[in-house]
């Protein structure tokens, strides 16, 4: 629950990719950004001067980071929703494999 808070999520990922054995899962638990979410202020808007805050991220962003890091098997599921100021919030876990061998 804090890749939202990262500079460059797409670093960070690399990183921790490097750090696997081959086969091992990176598993990242997150707020997930809908469409309907376009416009609207981050729910933590008020805390961005403390603290980088994305909006959360997308299926389709999860996924581009993750294969971009040279992980396989990228599965992302919806596993919970919270209500955060009024709104809600959705949740999603992206897991995925490093290969056994790089390329």
């Amino acid at each position: 629950m804090a890749y939202h808070h990262f500079a460059s999520v797409k670093d960070v990922t690399r990183e921790l990719v490097a750090y696997l054995k081959p086969r091992g899962t990176l598993a990242v638990a997150d707020i997930l950004r809908l469409e309907a979410d376009e416009g609207e202020p981050p729910i933590m808007a008020k805390y961005e001067y403390m603290v980088a805050h994305t909006r959360g991220f997308t299926e389709e962003e999860m996924r581009g980071v993750f294969e971009g890091a040279g992980l396989e098997n990228v599965a992302f599921e919806r596993f919970a929703s919270a209500k955060k100021e009024g709104r809600d919030v959705q949740f999603f876990l992206a897991t995925g494999t490093k290969p056994t061998s790089e390329l």
